[in-house]
């Protein structure tokens, strides 16, 4: 994989055509060998936009190899060319906080386990929207601009009639 220095991503509610903030995604590495990396989670801004920088990768996948010995081996230039942005459940939001609030003095050096940045993602909007994964090339995120994702809205259930839930 080869990495452009920065690649912004757009989130666009689906239906409502708007950008869409406060949303936390992963970007997923796909190892060429062993286990594939999930890069530290980012959180959209105002305009619905995030930020994943090659120095992101390298930092990434260099605590995982250092955390986690035994589960990864290969380096960004070995991994696939194609990467995924997965919107994180609500769930795995709060297994995360649990975890690094509980095993701060481990993870310290390895991942970001600030207070500033722990409630940052406790108050993002993710349950709003349903999280899976969106997939793009090497080629697509070397097309120098921004990559939008439409992301879809959970349903409910209004009056016992099941409704997409409405942009803010």
């Amino acid at each position: 994989m080869n990495f452009p220095e920065s690649v912004t991503f757009k989130l666009i509610d689906k239906d409502g055509k708007v950008p869409v903030k406060n949303i936390a995604v992963l970007l997923i590495l796909y190892a060429h060998k062993k286990n594939n990396y999930s890069i530290e989670a980012k959180i959209s801004d105002n305009n619905g936009e995030l930020i994943f920088t090659k120095q992101d990768c390298l930092k990434g996948i260099e605590s995982s190899r250092k955390f986690y010995l035994m589960d990864y081996t290969s380096n960004l230039e070995e991994c696939l060319p194609r990467v995924s942005i997965e919107l994180i459940s609500k769930e795995t939001i709060e297994f995360v906080l649990k975890d690094r609030k509980e095993n701060k003095d481990i993870y310290l050096g390895f991942w970001d386990c600030s207070e500033e940045y722990l409630n940052a993602l406790n108050s993002t909007d993710n349950d709003k929207y349903i999280a899976k994964a969106y997939d793009f090339s090497e080629f697509d995120l070397w097309q120098n601009k921004i990559l939008e994702i439409d992301l879809e809205r959970k349903s409910k259930l209004v009056s016992g009639k099941l409704v997409s839930e409405l942009p803010n």
